[in-house]
């Protein structure tokens, strides 16, 4: 048997999960100098809150024994896994790396695969869902794995941003870049390329021409996006995520198979807060 893991930084809901079989390992994050956990019926409402009067957020790795104990039991009765985690030039996974090849050697006669969506948040979620429902009809963990190359080049996702400076802390942006982010309301859109990596790819002024962009590039660049799920993620305000999801509803009609879902505080700490974004499929992803 073949187990399917995701992590919380897929801002994937916990219910569209479970329908598809999906386990999720929640990732803790740190707030000022406490490591905290992230459960499956935290405070969002709390967190943003207290994140937007100054409570400093960072990111922070999961430990070599922690994975060793989600994924030792699996391996031990019998079963295969494929975990699918967010780009390795994003997020820092030498603890999972470290526990994967050990665990391969001690139970070489299982598959255990490890699939970089080359994405994050609702990116990242939109390409396990798509892997998922592989897993769903059937596919085995090689057959999986082999199939993510091309689903991951498939999912395009672009941020909306109020400041890069979180991101140019955690050395995902060149500090040059930050000025933007801070001057005249400029919002910089950024998108995840080819890599895994996050590019500066425009800037736009207020959050109405924020939205209005995020709104073209689904139309301009997005393939088939009726036939796929379409993600919409947001940290601190709500209003801008609703008014972005109706737009896509006016635009692609009520049915449309849509995602809206709160950024998770460990990728708040890797990308910082004033966010929205979007995540839809492509033929292949430009940047």
């Amino acid at each position: 048997m073949s187990l399917f893991f995701v992590d919380s930084a897929s801002d994937l809901c916990t219910s569209d999960a479970k329908k598809l079989g999906v386990e999720i390992i929640n990732l803790p994050f740190k707030k000022e100098s406490e490591t905290c956990q992230y459960i499956e019926d935290f405070d969002m409402v709390k967190f943003y809150s207290k994140h937007k009067k100054g409570l400093d957020i960072a990111n922070v790795q999961l430990s070599k024994k922690k994975y060793r104990d989600i994924f030792e039991p699996c391996l031990k009765q019998g079963d295969d896994i494929v975990y699918i985690h967010s780009s390795e030039e994003i997020v820092d996974l030498k603890n999972l790396h470290s526990a994967h090849e050990e665990l391969c050697n001690e139970y070489p006669e299982r598959v255990f695969k490890l699939i970089d969506s080359k994405n994050i948040s609702i990116g990242q979620g939109l390409v396990s869902y798509a892997c998922a429902m592989c897993y769903r009809k059937g596919d085995d963990s090689n057959k999986i794995f082999e199939s993510s190359f091309d689903i991951a080049n498939e999912y395009e996702t672009y941020f909306a941003c109020d400041s890069l400076q979180k991101m140019a802390d955690n050395q995902l942006i060149d500090h040059s870049l930050v000025t933007t982010g801070t001057a005249l309301n400029i919002k910089p859109i950024l998108a995840i390329n080819l890599d895994g990596k996050l590019e500066l790819c425009d800037k736009v002024s207020g959050k109405k021409k924020s939205i209005a962009k995020l709104l073209e590039v689904l139309r301009q660049t997005g393939e088939n996006v009726a036939d796929y799920p379409i993600g919409v993620v947001y940290t601190n305000d709500e209003s801008q995520a609703d008014e972005l999801c109706q737009k896509i509803k006016e635009y692609y009609g009520e049915d449309i198979q849509l995602f809206k879902k709160r950024m998770t505080p460990s990728n708040v700490g890797l990308l910082g807060g004033g966010i929205l974004g979007i995540s839809f499929h492509v033929h292949r992803k430009i940047h």
